[in-house]
């Protein structure tokens, strides 16, 4: 269940990120020029950057995942609790025991 919803975010999150768009462009640069700062080369800087929105993406995808189970659960309970009204009662009987035949 969880990477089924994490591919789906994972997708629909990727289509935001391209390097047509103007704010992943500029995240990009700043991270590439971060990384020339400290002392990489232009081109291991730009695929280092490239790994860490990478990295950034999937991190987002999973907690989108993970709230898209946690609100699937809880809408699952709510529709269990009235369930708890059909259930019997048996005076008498101490909660945890089987009753003996």
């Amino acid at each position: 269940m969880l990477p089924g919803f994490e591919a789906v975010n994972r997708a629909a999150l990727v289509e935001h990120v391209s390097r047509y768009d103007p704010i992943a462009r500029e995240r990009l640069a700043s991270l590439a020029n971060a990384m020339t700062a400290h002392g990489a080369s232009p081109a291991v800087a730009q695929s280092q950057a490239l790994a860490i929105v990478a990295r950034q993406v999937e991190r987002q995808a999973m907690m989108l995942s993970f709230e898209h189970i946690f609100v699937l659960f809880g809408i699952t309970f709510v529709f269990a609790l009235p369930l708890l009204l059909l259930m019997r009662w048996r005076r008498g009987a101490a909660p945890g025991t089987a009753a003996a035949h």
